[in-house]
């Protein structure tokens, strides 16, 4: 959603499946965090983290300052684990199948068609994290969290290098606004809520 900012929020969630697992006693040391395809399925998992502080299941609409509509769902307890886009205009729907480094593509439709139809009007196989002139652009394996590495080193070479950062801080102070208040809904009866602008804006 580049080019615009998210003016109001509104959002829902609930803890559907872990809260139910058993949990690890509270005095217990910290488990080591593994990411293991074993630990299926997800109800039959036990030592989980007796503090359930977030929820397993929500989803957010948003409001954009363009006329945008957006929604973000997250489910912590599919069987599989990739990010799925589908962004639909009056030129066309494209969504991509996979998100890992070398093994996503993006299809499009852009012709009118009557019901379904598997085959897009475009295919396109990304190559690489494209970098914004004077940014390193490191690549991102095919993992879950590897694109927040990436991030973290842009910002890192924006601080330490002087490259040129791929946001602003003002879209980066928006996105996390718009997170705070989307959390603030879940807990408030899900209500749609706006998203000030920043202090002196």
């Amino acid at each position: 959603m580049l080019g615009t900012s998210i003016q109001a929020v509104q959002a829902i969630g609930t803890n559907a499946v872990y809260h139910s697992c058993v949990p690890q006693p509270e005095d217990a040391p910290v488990p080591e965090v593994v990411n293991d395809v074993a630990h299926w399925p997800p109800s039959a998992l036990t030592d989980v983290n007796p503090a359930m502080d977030v929820e397993d299941l929500s989803l957010v609409n948003l409001v954009c300052a363009n006329g945008m509509l957006g929604a973000y769902q997250q489910c912590c307890f599919t069987p599989d684990y990739w990010r799925s886009y589908t962004v639909i205009g009056d030129a066309g729907r494209m969504e991509n199948v996979g998100d890992s480094a070398g093994a996503g593509e993006v299809l499009v439709w852009n012709r009118r068609r009557h019901g379904f139809d598997a085959v897009p009007d475009l295919h396109i196989i990304p190559l690489t994290d494209a970098p914004s002139a004077g940014t390193r652009a490191p690549v991102c394996e095919g993992r879950p969290g590897a694109h927040d590495a990436a991030m973290l080193a842009d910002f890192a070479a924006a601080v330490l290098d002087g490259a040129a950062p791929r946001t602003s801080a003002r879209t980066a102070r928006d996105v996390v606004a718009a997170g705070v208040l989307a959390r603030r809904s879940i807990h408030g009866g899900g209500g749609l809520l706006p998203v000030p602008a920043p202090a002196g804006a």
